[in-house]
């Protein structure tokens, strides 16, 4: 099988794949066919479309959400208790700063992390394997008891418990673990 042709106006030899005869400059192909495989995008493109056009709506609709959300009904008057705790609250967070977080991956606080692998002898050992929601100590800051293993200085693996305090994000104090109940 031949991958040449005539030409349809000088009938000199041309190869199919030529878009116009280099002899005449007749074009090989009709311009609709050209058009038409220019506007190809095969099924990459076609699923990068439909991909972006999702994440769009996606987009549109948690901001609908949202405004939905802070326009929709009032929210029911808080109690005498309530807002005696969200004073008490905002009075620990002046004075200690803002609560410690856990991670919502295993509950460890970062606080606690960054420190334990300030002073560990290999900082990457650290392992969290659990942590107390926070509680606070009026005199000290907030406080997180973690339990938590890492290799030491002779690289065995040893596990440890113990109480963190913390205050404007940073731990302050380390507590063995009978110090709090």
């Amino acid at each position: 099988m031949s991958s040449l042709i005539s030409c349809s106006v000088c009938n000199k030899e041309i190869s199919k794949e030529a878009l116009a005869c280099p002899n005449c400059g007749h074009p090989n192909k009709p311009v609709v066919a050209q058009a038409n495989e220019k506007k190809r995008i095969g099924c990459c493109g076609s699923l990068f479309v439909v991909i972006l056009v999702i994440w769009i709506i996606g987009l549109i609709s948690t901001d609908n959400t949202k405004s939905r959300q802070s326009q929709g009904a009032p929210s029911k008057p808080k109690t005498e208790a309530e807002i005696q705790q969200e004073k008490i609250f905002q009075k620990h967070e002046a004075k200690f700063g803002p609560k410690p977080v856990p991670s919502a991956w295993d509950g460890s606080y970062h606080e606690v992390q960054r420190y334990l692998e300030k002073i560990a002898n290999d900082p990457d050992s650290i392992k969290i394997q659990g942590c107390t929601p926070v509680s606070v100590d009026e005199k000290a800051g907030w406080v997180v008891g973690c339990d938590y293993r890492g290799k030491n200085a002779l690289g065995g693996v040893v596990r440890n418990s113990n109480w963190f305090v913390i205050k404007h994000g940073a731990v302050i104090k380390i507590l063995s673990a009978d110090s709090y109940k």
